[in-house]
């Protein structure tokens, strides 16, 4: 398999199995009670505001599933994964940090996984743009 094509891959199945994974904690809110906080999770309001998120989250998985069939076309739902998805998340970080709603502590871990996500897709899609160019180039000659 092209190596390009590995990474590309590799964005994807990071992203779909992360999503997953999130997308479960969503619709148990109490199992992520030490990273949010028992005072937040406690909240019925917050409960049913986070199971209502869970669908998207499932959503965002499928599209990413479906855009790992085609890798190459398919390469800018990364791109709208690092914006405005992730780093509307980082956004909301930010905005828990600076409100007193999270700590440092709590904040930190998050924006290095987003960052390492990120870079991630970053790297797939720019790999996805150089493949797709190699394969115009090959059919013009």
């Amino acid at each position: 398999m092209n190596k390009r094509l590995v990474w590309i891959r590799l964005a994807y199945w990071a992203g779909i199995v992360a999503d997953a994974v999130v997308a479960i904690f969503m619709l148990v809110p109490q199992w992520d009670s030490r990273l949010l906080g028992p005072d937040i999770v406690s909240s019925p309001i917050f409960e049913l505001g986070i199971r209502r998120c869970a669908a998207l989250m499932i959503g965002w998985t499928v599209l990413l599933v479906w855009a790992d069939r085609r890798p190459v076309e398919r390469s800018g739902v990364l791109v709208i994964t690092i914006c405005p998805v992730m780093l509307g998340y980082i956004g909301y970080l930010g905005y828990a940090l600076l409100n007193d709603f999270a700590s440092l502590g709590r904040v930190v871990p998050s924006l290095i996984i987003e960052v390492m996500f990120i870079v991630l897709f970053m790297a797939g899609y720019l790999n996805a743009r150089k493949l797709s160019a190699q394969q115009k180039e090959s059919n013009l000659l």
